[in-house]
């Protein structure tokens, strides 16, 4: 069996979709804002829905995020787990592909604690990177790429044409 490669998968979520008047509306606000990004930001694997009001991919992790928050319209906002760590596919003959392995287990505990650390006491906090490895240089890592997520991101506001 060959190695599986580390990479940084991004689990995302639409922000309240549950209380969104149209959740298709919804659905497509984020999916034109992956085709919007798509010529600045490189992936390995592109965003794809997964279940529910999720999506998935293996992106430029922190432009994508960053760019994504600030390409959605002012009603619309979504959430990101990053991880790290290595990936694979598992088989299946229901999808196309299921992902598996550390890299997707850190990405869901980020998306998790991200949502923790907004309810508790962080309202602007949409993102958060987590590296499962317990060494100080995952610690570093972890530190460095948290303190960047920290800083809110304000939501572009359409230009008014003159």
């Amino acid at each position: 069996m060959s190695p599986t490669p580390t990479v940084v998968p991004v689990i995302m979520d639409i922000v309240g979709s549950r209380s969104h008047d149209d959740r298709e509306a919804s659905q497509r606000t984020i999916e034109s804002a992956f085709t919007d990004i798509a010529s600045h930001v490189t992936a390995l694997e592109d965003w794809e829905a997964t279940v529910g009001d999720e999506f998935q991919a293996v992106p430029d992790a922190l432009r994508a995020t960053l760019m994504l928050r600030l390409a959605l319209p002012e009603d619309s906002d979504c959430r990101f787990g990053i991880g790290f760590g290595t990936n694979r596919s598992v088989a299946s003959q229901s999808t196309a592909r299921i992902q598996d392995g550390p890299g997707w287990w850190a990405a869901r505990a980020a998306i998790d604690e991200a949502r923790r650390r907004e309810k508790a006491r962080n309202p602007a906090l949409r993102s958060w990177f987590r590296d499962p490895a317990e060494d100080a240089g995952a610690r570093s890592r972890a530190a460095t790429i948290n303190s960047c997520l920290l800083v809110p991101v304000v939501p572009r506001h359409p230009v008014p044409e003159k």
